[in-house]
């Protein structure tokens, strides 16, 4: 597989400049992949521009059954994720997610039968699309058939978010799960220290329920 970061120029050290970000993805995304039973074939970044996200994504497509791309999932003039696929007429079979964080999570396909993951571009939104939505892809792929979930008691109340699913990365203690601190979509320091993901329904739950929780790939 290919795996493409879209959006504000990337930069790997130091403080970003102007106009860019700090790569949030290349430390840890493929090493992820690979636990996930992907191949990583190549991985490259493009700049903020329509033309070459097009460009990137064809180039990405013919040396991968599967292409990840992270960032530029928004509806905004900024994001030239979604507009790309349109003109290479790619069928969006999930235009997004009903989960917090990781809703721009979109999966697409396209007419050459490639698959195009597309992850948000906040760093645990992006991880939590790669979990929830990625894991099963890469499992088709690649033959795997282990269970991506299960089912633990909670330590402590958890509210839940309107009209969407909550995940949650927690940690265990005496058996019982309670969310890591630091849980915004722009955090990674919480799902450092996690055992696993919490599912949590919009009406939330309360302490000594059981929920569905994703395994993590450096867990399995």
């Amino acid at each position: 597989m290919a795996i493409l970061t879209t959006g504000d120029e990337v930069t790997a050290t130091g403080v970003p400049a102007a106009g860019s970000v700090r790569d949030s993805f290349g430390p840890q995304l493929p090493a992820l992949v690979a636990m996930l039973g992907g191949v990583v074939a190549s991985i490259s970044s493009v700049s903020d521009d329509e033309d070459a996200t097009v460009a990137a994504l064809s180039t990405a497509a013919a040396e991968a059954r599967l292409v990840i791309t992270t960032g530029g999932t928004g509806h905004s003039s900024a994001d030239h994720l979604r507009r790309s696929l349109h003109r290479l007429d790619a069928r969006v079979v999930i235009p997004a997610l009903a989960m917090r964080p990781g809703g721009p999570t979109m999966l697409a396909i396209l007419p050459s039968g490639q698959l195009v993951l597309s992850l948000a571009g906040n760093p645990l939104a992006a991880m939590m699309g790669l979990f929830s939505l990625g894991a099963p892809v890469l499992a088709a792929l690649s033959g795997w058939s282990e269970a991506s979930t299960h089912r633990i008691g909670l330590a402590t109340d958890v509210s839940g978010s309107p009209a969407a699913t909550r995940l949650l990365p927690y940690s265990v203690s005496e058996g019982l799960a309670t969310p890591t601190a630091w849980t915004g979509s722009a955090m990674m320091r919480g799902l450092a220290a996690a055992d696993g993901v919490l599912i949590v329904p919009p009406e939330g739950a309360s302490a000594g329920d059981e929920l569905e929780a994703l395994r993590l790939p450096w867990s399995r």
